[in-house]
């Protein structure tokens, strides 16, 4: 951890104009470039998990339009076989 960037330790107490000030301004300076860095690096972890995102999001959209296609032939296939009772009943039954 830093040292205390304020002359004395206290807030309120003004920055001088010599020492003091170049102290401060090479806290403030590593501060932001460790922050910038900190920053970066958080960027590009959450770029990688957006694209990882991404790429699962694709994999469910193909799983639900196979389960789409399932859902349709089973479908069709119920409503021919109750299809085919009925005819079946109807052929049975001797016709019209």
């Amino acid at each position: 951890m830093a040292t205390n960037p304020f002359p004395g330790g206290n807030r309120n107490t003004a920055v001088p104009s010599d020492n003091g000030w170049d102290e401060y301004r090479r806290y403030v300076t590593t501060e932001l470039t460790r922050l910038g860095t900190a920053v970066d690096r958080n960027a590009l972890t959450i770029a990688a998990q957006y694209t990882a995102i991404l790429v699962e999001l694709a994999k469910l959209q193909v799983c639900v339009g196979r389960l789409q296609v399932k859902a349709g032939i089973w479908g069709m296939v119920g409503g021919l076989m109750g299809a085919g009772i009925i005819i079946g009943a109807w052929i049975l039954r001797g016709g019209p």
